[in-house]
């Protein structure tokens, strides 16, 4: 419990691992993270059709860092839109409980609970949402880009799906994914499980973060 404590504190962040040593996993995770560049479009000076826009080259990683940036309030509305897509699938389609987190860095997580299943069926549980969402995958299984059906803005996405192995053998421990509701230790911001009634230009917490967890739905 004190290493716990010290990870809410914000001493420290503590990470977990999904695999354990029998092969299964309780859960699986979506990690949507900003990459290093990508295209904005948006709607040109004077522009009349709502409809009409151009393409902008950005960094949305770099600018994500600056509260100041012109485009954060547009990555802040498209972490909400992307991340609560998915939580509904996962709400809905595979009816497990779920969870949506802001990750204090870079991007978003998406929590699927499925309760202990070997690793393989936890995987296929997030692959199956990712395709479903259409998404494909760029390498492996473990990490997802946007298709010609998802929002064009999407492109500025990468997810990685949680569990990465159906087993531990040979890999020693597995991948590590960083607990909720601690502090980064490179931006110093706080991880939440965010309020899903607020705006999407809005990111803040939810007034029951044990409360999210407790009823596997986000929404209430």
């Amino acid at each position: 419990m004190p290493a716990l404590r010290g990870h809410i504190r914000g001493d420290h962040t503590l990470g977990h691992y999904l695999l354990g040593t029998d092969d299964r996993a309780k859960l699986f995770v979506l990690d949507i993270d900003l990459n290093k560049t990508g295209i904005l479009y948006v709607s040109p000076e004077g522009a009349t059709d709502p409809e009409e826009t151009v393409p902008l080259p950005v960094n949305p990683r770099e600018d994500w860092q600056n509260r100041a940036d012109p485009y954060r309030t547009e990555y802040k509305m498209l972490m909400r839109e992307i991340s609560n897509q998915f939580a509904r699938m996962v709400h809905t389609h595979l009816g497990i409980p779920v969870g949506i987190a802001y990750s204090g860095y870079k991007g978003m997580h998406v929590y699927g609970f499925t309760g202990s299943l070997a690793a393989a069926e936890v995987r296929e549980a997030g692959r199956i949402i990712m395709e479903a969402a259409g998404w494909i995958p760029s390498r492996g299984y473990a990490f997802f880009s946007p298709g010609e059906t998802v929002n064009p803005d999407f492109n500025i996405f990468t997810i990685e799906v949680y569990p990465k192995q159906d087993s531990i053998e040979g890999k020693d421990l597995g991948n590590l994914v960083k607990l909720p509701c601690g502090v980064d230790q490179r931006s110093k911001v706080r991880s939440f499980f965010i309020d899903t009634t607020a705006p999407y230009s809005v990111l803040q917490p939810h007034p029951d973060q044990l409360g999210v967890l407790d009823t596997g739905n986000p929404w209430m």
